[in-house]
């Protein structure tokens, strides 16, 4: 787990989720190639993550960390989805990002 999102809870996603839903994502956010899915939206990975870190005691930026297998598995593991789409594909199907953990 990357050391940055020690401090992530799913109930900080959740309010992170709830915040967009408020006031909406900056158009610097507007695009992104991983996804959380919830609710049947749409929430631009980095940002949400971003926004859970206030709701900690160690708030961050999203240039304070990687979107990797190691961070989309960390907030996959407290059961969101995530799904990835690059800019050429747009209007394609959504493919699920799966991370798995080694047994």
């Amino acid at each position: 787990m990357p050391t940055i999102l020690r401090h992530i809870k799913s109930e900080h996603i959740l309010k992170a989720i709830q915040k967009i839903d408020e006031h909406g994502v900056p158009s610097a956010y507007q695009w992104s190639e991983y996804w959380i899915n919830y609710g049947f939206k749409l929430y631009p990975f980095k940002f949400v993550v971003q926004e859970a870190s206030v709701f900690t005691d160690n708030p961050f930026k999203t240039i304070d960390f990687r979107t990797n297998d190691s961070s989309l598995t960390t907030i996959a593991a407290l059961n969101f989805h995530i799904l990835y789409r690059t800019p050429t594909h747009v209007n394609k199907s959504i493919k699920y990002w799966v991370g798995l953990k080694q047994m």
